[in-house]
């Protein structure tokens, strides 16, 4: 299987980034996680807060999980411990979108060059060598 030079331009510019493009992949991923966490724990807080009944049995068996988790905190403390969580998923989220957009940043910026850098060394390179064969202008 032969592969055209553009793509294997691309290949070669994406093996030099790998750390990058794999810190992006798994940044995006965890920020993700965090964004779960929080809206599966927020549901409980907000009926905590209005005084309904905390009925999660059949609820579904992640959320039951995770909110088996904090089953062993007393009842007059489990709200506010709840809503800490929350605010500190939601710091996190926010600070990998943060990490994120920053890596991503960098990872485009460091595309763009390579790209360029790469192109304009083709471009050059084309003619000098046509020029040094040709040997025009002698």
């Amino acid at each position: 299987m032969t592969i055209s030079p553009g793509t294997r331009l691309l290949l070669d510019i994406a093996n030099k980034n790998r750390f990058w493009i794999a810190s992006t992949i798994v940044i995006s991923f965890f920020t993700g996680v965090f964004n779960g966490v929080s809206v599966a724990l927020l549901v409980p807080v907000l009926l905590g807060f209005v005084g309904a009944q905390e009925g999660f049995g059949g609820a579904p068996g992640v959320v039951g999980d995770v909110l088996a988790l904090f089953d062993g905190i007393p009842d007059d403390q489990r709200l506010m411990v709840l809503l800490g969580i929350i605010i500190g998923a939601i710091v996190a989220k926010n600070l990998m979108q943060l990490v994120n957009t920053a890596v991503g940043g960098h990872l485009s910026r460091q595309l763009v060059n390579e790209a360029t850098f790469r192109g304009l060394r083709l471009v050059l390179g084309v003619g000098i060598d046509f020029y040094s064969q040709v040997k025009t202008g002698d």
